[in-house]
């Protein structure tokens, strides 16, 4: 047992200025209360805190972001103490208690030794009669850094996503709560590459480009989506729009990848189908939401502040759910289990500040670092065909060779003849009224197909991608004590 040591009386009464701490935090905190006087330390006169009051701070710092370790081996430790033939010695593990709170506050062992004894003294037991158990901030105590948890976040998310499942699925203020504090403050994040949440793409930006791929099984249909691949090819019309991972049925979005092969792998399309994959070139900037990125959020702060530990945990429940969004889905449980995704998108979809046109996420069908991307509604047209009305636009699939048909797809575009201009008629009706506006689509494109690049792919078979993992097999003879199984 050891004698925790006891403070002076006079310790209580101590003060430390803002100099004697490097901690940022508590130096601001110490200058912002402007409280001046002698610094017990470096007896320089300045803005100071009663040692006591920092020793309150370093308590709280404690609570959250430090655990004591064990006075003794664990299991493990101490079975490989017993063996004979093992060098092993055992150290406790952790830091001493002294050092933790001169490292984390930034300040000398003399005003550190005396935030401990402080602390001692309040936390010690004086009662004989329980026995002695090591007080927190013992002479001999060692701490390390907690372990956070996100459980209690985690349960409100899973909360939230039964609530959609069974219960209110439209016009819920819970959902709307919980994804305003999920979401908030995401134009700051970071992670540990300095890559921000939010990218921008476009332009003369690494991403200027996007891919999509559609599956086709009968000749007649991909001859007729070459025929107009802008509008077959682009995202559905609102009446034919599936509900999917990141949209609810009826609400057209546009899914593309980062590569022709992500595209290509995304559809999964049967052995002897036609896959078409073109090129989508962006024409504006827009603002996605990079789920990769919440996988590693980089969060600074202070231990001593009390947001920091809230930033910590936010960031590693951003982590999970970034998880949850895009994992797997089994087939037949897809109208279910979207619907969390699809509420998630639809609340992006819908901020103002800051505006998101979209999400990055990785794809789950192809190899490791492919991307998904989906563009919501607002963000999603492309741009129509800028051939004139009138022309006459054939497909053909295949050639003739020496050796029969082989696939040859071409598109013919044969442009309409010019009308000739007809004279004015004499007396002809002059219109004063300013024509008709039609109400159309009013989004601005964000997307042109280059026709160029369209490629058809033909699948002729099926490559699996997959870790093996052989079965054990162990065969135990009966045990003596226990009756036969009549069954």
């Amino acid at each position: 047992m050891t004698d925790s040591k006891t403070p002076d009386d006079s310790v209580g009464t101590k003060r430390i200025c803002a100099d004697c701490i490097g901690e940022p935090y508590l130096k601001a905190a110490i200058e912002a209360r402007a409280e001046i006087a002698t610094c017990s330390y470096c007896e320089d006169e300045g803005p100071t805190e009663a040692i006591d009051d920092l020793a309150n701070r370093v308590e709280l710092a404690f609570e959250s972001h430090f655990r004591r370790t064990s006075t003794e081996p664990d299991g493990f430790e101490y079975m490989m103490l017993k063996d004979r033939e093992s060098s092993y010695e055992w150290n406790r593990h952790g830091v001493p208690v002294v050092d933790v709170i001169a490292e984390a506050a930034e300040i000398e062992e003399e005003p550190a030794e005396d935030v401990r004894a402080i602390l001692d003294e309040r936390t010690s037991s004086h009662d004989p009669d329980e026995g002695w158990e090591e007080p927190p901030f013992d002479s001999e105590a060692h701490y390390e850094p907690a372990r956070l948890s996100d459980a209690e976040l985690q349960i409100e998310w899973d909360d939230f996503e039964r609530s959609l499942k069974t219960e209110a699925r439209y016009f819920s203020r819970s959902a709307e709560k919980i994804l305003a504090a999920t979401f908030h403050g995401i134009d700051g994040l970071r992670d540990r590459d300095g890559r921000p949440a939010l990218v921008e793409i476009g332009p003369g930006k690494p991403i200027d480009a996007l891919f999509r791929a559609r599956v086709f099984q009968s000749d007649e249909k991909l001859e007729a989506a070459l025929r107009q691949p802008e509008k077959d090819l682009g995202p559905p019309p609102f009446a034919f729009a599936l509900g999917l991972r990141m949209n609810s049925r009826g609400i057209s979005v546009f899914y593309g990848t980062n590569t022709p092969a992500t595209a290509l792998a995304e559809v999964r399309p049967p052995v002897g189908s036609q896959v078409v994959v073109g090129k989508f070139s962006l024409l504006r900037s827009l603002v996605l939401l990079d789920l990769t990125v919440l996988r590693g959020i980089y969060v600074t702060g202070s231990y001593f502040d009390p947001e920091f530990v809230r930033k910590l945990k936010h960031a590693m429940f951003l982590e999970h759910l970034s998880r949850r969004i895009t994992m797997p889905i089994m087939p037949g449980d897809e109208a279910v289990e979207y619907l969390p995704t699809q509420v998630i998108a639809d609340y992006l979809a819908s901020m103002d500040a800051p505006a998101i046109d979209g999400i990055i996420y990785p794809s789950a069908q192809a190899s490791s670092g492919q991307l998904n991307m989906v563009l919501f509604h607002k963000a999603a047209r492309v741009q129509p065909s800028d051939l004139p009305d009138g022309s006459k636009v054939d497909v053909s699939l295949q050639s003739n060779s020496e050796d029969g048909p082989e696939p040859d797809y071409t598109i013919f575009v044969t442009p309409p003849k010019p009308a000739p201009a007809e004279p004015p008629s004499a007396g002809a009706y002059l219109d004063i009224w300013p024509p008709v506006r039609r109400q159309g689509d009013v989004r601005v494109p964000a997307l042109r197909l280059d026709t160029t690049t369209l490629v058809v792919h033909r699948i002729t078979a099926i490559q699996v991608s997959s870790d093996e993992y052989p079965v054990s097999h162990h065969v135990f003879p009966p045990r003596e004590d226990e009756p036969d199984d009549p069954f």
